[in-house]
């Protein structure tokens, strides 16, 4: 949940005639325009938002560059990638519905945000478009809006409670992807991240993807299920 300064970067890279290569999967492109930042070649994980229903892996690169285009191309064609007719349908089939979900997305993560700011249990939240969380400066000067992708800790590493709670919910699935209709949730292991600290060990740490049900209901959720883990 990093919000890098894409335009500084992209800046010191042109004085060095360097290419920038920016993933642009947590907007799917439609909250961050990157190439009218300086980015040079986009990717998107197009199994996550394009996609929309998981039900569909596809990655993408773009440019607006011709010559970069061409190398692309290219590569592509010598490693032989292809993508099937069926898996290109159902990419376009994602992009027709696009902005609706991510509109939707982006208000249910943050009033599902806004509520957990706000319990007893939440140590940390690491949402850029939250105001207060680190990056919201950059976030708000180079994107238009947000997902519902964020990430929490909870101020315990009790493995009892945590696995009480996870168990205990009934909207919010188990699983690594995210982008889909159905709302997830994962705990991560912080200690790999290039910015632990002392709280990383005491703290249990999840990421949470805000589907496309009911933002009060999975308030509900989590609320029943923090509940039944007592932290």
């Amino acid at each position: 949940m990093d919000i890098a300064d894409i335009p500084a970067i992209c800046k010191k890279a042109k004085e060095h005639n360097a290419i920038v290569i920016y993933d642009n999967t947590w907007s799917a492109g439609y909250f961050c325009k990157a190439f009218d930042l300086g980015v040079d070649v986009t990717l998107h994980a197009g199994t996550k938002f394009v996609g929309g229903h998981s039900d569909l892996l596809m990655g993408m690169v773009s440019t607006r560059d011709k010559k970069l285009w061409k190398k692309l191309k290219h590569v592509a064609v010598m490693l032989g990638y292809g993508v099937s007719p069926e898996d290109c349908w159902l990419a376009l089939r994602g992009l027709r519905s696009l902005k609706p979900r991510l509109l939707q997305h982006q208000q249910t993560g943050l009033k599902v945000a806004h509520w957990l700011k706000e319990r007893p249990e939440i140590y940390e939240i690491l949402y850029p478009a939250l105001p207060g969380c680190k990056g919201y400066d950059l976030w708000r000067r180079d994107f238009t809006g947000a997902p519902g992708l964020f990430s929490f800790s909870i101020k315990t590493k009790e493995e009892q409670k945590i696995e009480t709670f996870l168990n205990s919910l009934q909207l919010f699935r188990m699983g690594v992807s995210w982008g889909g209709h159905d709302s997830l949730i994962i705990r991560f292991d912080k200690t790999t991240s290039r910015n632990i600290n002392e709280h990383s060990l005491t703290r249990a740490h999840f990421r949470i993807h805000c589907g496309l049900e009911d933002s009060d209901d999975l308030i509900a959720d989590l609320k029943q299920a923090f509940k039944k883990a007592n932290f």
